[in-house]
Formats: C-alpha cells, sequence, structure tokens
C-alpha cells in the first residue's frame, strides 16, 4: 500500500490486488484497490479474473506477491506485460520445514517456482541471503536478481501509547507462527535452563500454529509452563506492545530470509537474540544489537539471554544501539 501511495504521488495510475476482502474498496483517485475472487487465489476464476484486469487497463508493470504470484505473473507473461516482478519474502528451506512437505513434493514446488522466476524480467529478495538462495537454487541470472530490504514504520511515532514500562519482572518474547522453522522448542530448552539459574523470569510466546499443542506438552514437560504464556495469534499493535515491555525479543528460527520482528523489537529499543541464519546477521550484528548464536543451540541460546537478564546496562546499551540501527 505504501509503494502504491508512492507511486500514485509520482504521477502513476495503481491497482493493488487483495485477498482477504468481502467486496471490492472503493476507488482512492489513481488508485484502485481490488480483490481476488477467491481466498488462496490459484483457481481459473481468478486467472480469468486477471486476464480482465490486464484486458481492460494493459499495464507496464505487474508485481506478484505471495500466493497470488502464481496467477498475476504466468498471466501477464502470456499477456505480454513488459515488466514483471516477483518479491520473494521467503526461504524454500523455511516452507519446507513449516508445510511439513515430502521430498517428491519439495522438488515439485522448487520446479514451479523455477519456471516462475524465468518468468520474470526482475526478482527482489528481502536480503542479501534470499537472493543468494534464489540464484543458486533455480539458476536465476544475478542480473535480474535485485534486494530491497524489509521496511517497517516507527511503531513509537504511529502509537506514542506503546508502554515501556513494567519490567520489574525479567520477560522474554518470541513472535512466530508457531511451526517446525521458528525453533520455539529450542527455546523452551533454552528457557528451562535460564529458569533453574534464575527463577524471576516470564516467556510470553506470540503467533499461531500447527505446533501449538505440542510446544505447550513440551513446556509441561520441561517444568516451566507455569511460567510460560501462549498468546496466540494477536492485532499488530499489541505484538507491539507486548515486545515494548520485554527485556529481550528472541528469534530462534532455524531458517529466516529477513526477520521482521528483529527490526521490530530494535524499534521498540529492545535487544534481540537471534539465530545466526538467512538474512538476520545482514540486519543485527553480534554483540551491538544483542547476539547472534547458532541455530538448534539451547545451551548457547540461554547463556546469551541470561547475559542481558543479568546486565541491566548492556541490556540498554544494545537497545539504544538496536534503535540507532533501525
Amino acid at each position: 500500500k505504501a509503494l502504491a501511495d508512492e507511486l500514485v504521488k509520482r504521477g502513476h495510475k495503481v491497482i493493488l490486488i487483495v485477498d482477504g476482502q468481502k467486496r471490492n474498496l472503493e476507488q482512492e483517485g489513481e488508485l484502485s484497490i481490488r480483490t481476488w475472487p477467491t481466498k488462496h487465489p490459484k483457481s481459473l476464476k481468478d486467472f480469468a479474473f486477471f486476464y480482465r484486469i490486464l484486458l481492460r487497463f494493459h499495464p507496464d508493470c505487474v508485481i506478484g506477491n505471495f500466493s497470488p504470484a502464481n496467477v498475476a505473473l504466468s498471466t501477464s507473461w502470456l499477456f505480454g506485460v513488459k515488466t514483471r516482478i516477483i518479491w520473494n519474502h521467503t526461504s524454500s528451506k523455511a516452507v519446507q520445514r513449516e508445510k511439513n512437505v515430502s521430498d517428491l513434493i519439495f522438488k515439485y514446488h522448487m520446479a514451479r517456482h523455477t519456471l516462475l522466476f524465468a518468468l520474470c524480467t526482475h526478482i527482489v529478495s528481502v536480503s542479501a541471503a534470499a537472493r543468494q538462495e534464489i540464484i543458486k537454487n533455480h539458476k536465476v541470472n544475478p542480473i535480474k536478481c535485485h534486494v530491497i530490504y524489509n521496511s517497517l514504520h516507527d511503531p513509537i511515532s504511529l502509537n506514542n501509547q506503546i508502554s515501556q514500562e513494567n519490567r520489574k519482572n525479567q520477560k522474554i518474547v518470541c513472535v512466530g507462527s508457531l511451526n517446525s522453522n521458528k525453533g520455539q522448542d529450542v527455546l523452551l530448552d533454552a528457557f528451562s535452563r535460564i529458569v533453574k539459574r534464575y527463577s524471576g523470569v516470564t516467556l510470553k510466546l506470540i503467533g499461531s500454529g500447527n505446533k501449538r499443542n505440542y510446544l505447550e506438552e513440551l513446556a509441561l514437560k520441561l517444568e516451566v509452563i507455569d511460567k510460560c504464556e501462549f498468546l496466540g495469534a494477536i492485532p499488530h499493535d499489541q505484538v507491539l506492545d507486548v515486545i515494548a515491555q520485554a527485556d529481550v525479543t528472541v528469534v530462534p528460527s532455524l531458517d529466516e530470509a529477513f526477520g521482521l520482528v528483529v527490526i521490530e523489537a530494535m524499534a521498540l529499543s529492545i535487544p534481540v537474540v537471534a539465530s545466526a541464519v538467512g538474512g538476520i546477521p545482514e540486519i543485527l550484528t553480534d554483540g551491538k544489537e544483542g547476539f547472534l548464536v547458532p541455530p538448534n543451540n539451547a545451551e548457547l541460546l540461554a547463556e546469551k539471554i541470561l547475559l542481558l537478564l543479568q546486565n541491566s546496562e548492556q541490556k540498554l546499551h544494545m537497545g539504544i544501539a538496536g534503535r540507532q540501527t533501525f
């Protein structure tokens, strides 16, 4: 939406097609907001809908984003749209873990993505690591693959009600889908080690997913369930408020194309302990805004979190450095 608004400011007509809406939204000047016919655009109805859009407006450029990219870019290629851009946000390894697909199905998805990338004139990745993965796995010409980092509106300027008080009880926060790629099981293992050495601490896990029951059972088995709070999926302003009241934000992912929660925490002056995977080391410097640790290493993860919980001066300095980086 921000990109669309900026293009309109520069004199372009923009059509933004979103999913999840019940009706088409009203036109805002040169910005027209439409809705895909189906919830997950991939049916013939979606192809026909997008073809009618192309036939009516003859766009100079189409940008495909997330799941509708398959429909948008393949149809644009057939229609002969001059500039066809795919905006790639995810790591293929992360997707395989999240969806828990077999190797055969994963190879099919990879082949389909290779074809889709071939139909594009440009590819945008959200990190240099994600770009390199695309070039390597899909034999993409590096010249057509670009990096544009994810960005974030300043949450403090957007919402001055965000509270950064009430830190008497030490709080650890983890934000992410509850799936196999996000590493919450490793964090719970680390948390059980932290509690043995430092009892006055709690862990809040934000997000929903198919691993919630497993993670709750694991917390019970590790005898930390009474110090854990599974908040589920909550509105984004509430997510920011929970982060703002934390002492440390933890991102224990096994792979991550970018890691948006890292810059959300930085924006709120909260130090981060994160896995040194994917695009995360490009935005978080070890020892400056927080710490980087190898993925799947509960012992080291616990050690770095404890360093911050037990050293308020270092925690403060890293929080300030994170805000400056943001």
